[in-house]
């Protein structure tokens, strides 16, 4: 069982891709070998890929390898459950040996290629033009040598020459079988004709407007299983997204709870904070009272010592009765 396989639905596909498992053989088309968006199986269960199965639109029929037969392309009907199983399945980016790390389920990886860092151009497989990566999926829509199918004729051809073969196409379109039966039943229509019409002609022409009505309305019906499983691929990327936006609201409620508490932490620590700088604030004032308190003992103090340095000088300038008799004594032993 492989796990590298041929993947036609990427931009500028068939782009090979390498799935995270290994891939059953019953998953992949059994004409290409190829995996397809869009795949279509047989009663047995056998598969085949969107592009092989309008291949052989003309023929309306495709051989099958597995069962060694043809199978009518009428039989066949979308593999719904081959697509949602292979399309669940991981796989890596296309442009991994470039560098690019990024795995997903296979539905969501069209959408990271557009995005991918390691490539920004792509080639258009029908018109060889080189344009962004981006723009693929518009470019695809409107291309003038994508592949498109005539819903009266079910042939296959460039999307330029589309509009000319339609008018041609319904220009030639024989009348039904209803529209000849009206005719031939008109009366005189045989008389005018100068004939009958055989019968084995008018089986012929029913015939062929059975088979174009059949091959419209399988037209149809390969439009509305398309339509389908782009609807239940948008139903599963909604999905997808709606998981990963409660993932990131659970993700957010658990940052938030965390925000809380470290808000709660903050708070607390600033309470603590406004406590110590109030005591702080009652010291500082304390403080400033015993100094002022201070200052005015030791003006007190400088005025004390002031007043006690006056009467000393005082003191020493007033002259006193015992000086002058030392003096006189000391001037008589001069004049002996």
């Amino acid at each position: 069982m492989p796990r590298k396989v041929q993947y036609r639905d990427f931009p500028g596909g068939p782009i090979g891709i390498e799935f995270s498992d290994e891939l059953p053989h019953w998953n992949l088309c059994g004409i290409c070998g190829m995996l397809s968006a869009i795949m279509n199986r047989d009663e047995l269960g056998h598969v085949f890929c969107k592009v092989c199965v309008d291949a052989h639109h003309q023929n309306k029929r495709i051989f099958c390898k597995h069962e060694n037969r043809f199978v009518e392309l009428a039989d066949l009907y979308a593999a719904v459950e081959v697509i949602q199983f292979t399309h669940d399945l991981t796989v890596f980016c296309p442009y991994k040996k470039l560098g690019c790390t990024e795995y997903r389920p296979l539905r969501f990886m069209k959408k990271h290629l557009v995005e991918c860092p390691m490539t920004t151009v792509t080639r258009c497989k029908a018109c060889n033009a080189l344009l962004p990566i981006k723009d693929h999926p518009d470019h695809e829509a409107l291309c003038p040598e994508a592949h498109v199918l005539c819903n009266t004729c079910v042939q296959g051809m460039p999307r330029r020459k589309y509009k000319d073969h339609q008018n041609q196409c319904q220009r030639r379109r024989e009348p039904s079988h209803q529209e000849e039966n009206e005719v031939e039943s008109r009366p005189g229509h045989e008389a005018s004709t100068g004939q009958r019409t055989p019968v084995h002609c008018r089986g012929d022409q029913t015939g062929r407007a059975i088979e174009d009505n059949t091959a419209i309305q399988q037209a149809f019906l390969q439009e509305a299983r398309e339509e389908i499983l782009n609807l239940q691929e948008r139903i599963a990327e909604m999905k997808q997204r709606k998981r990963e936006d409660d993932q990131s609201r659970s993700c957010l409620e658990v940052r938030i709870a965390d925000q809380d508490k470290l808000l709660q932490d903050y708070m607390e620590k600033n309470k603590k904070l406004q406590q110590k700088i109030r005591e702080m604030e009652n010291r500082q004032r304390e403080d400033d009272h015993s100094r002022l308190k201070m200052q005015d003992h030791i003006a007190e103090q400088e005025k004390l010592l002031q007043d006690v340095l006056e009467e000393n000088l005082k003191l020493q300038e007033k002259p006193t009765g015992l000086e002058d008799q030392v003096y006189d004594a000391n001037a008589y032993h001069l004049k002996i």
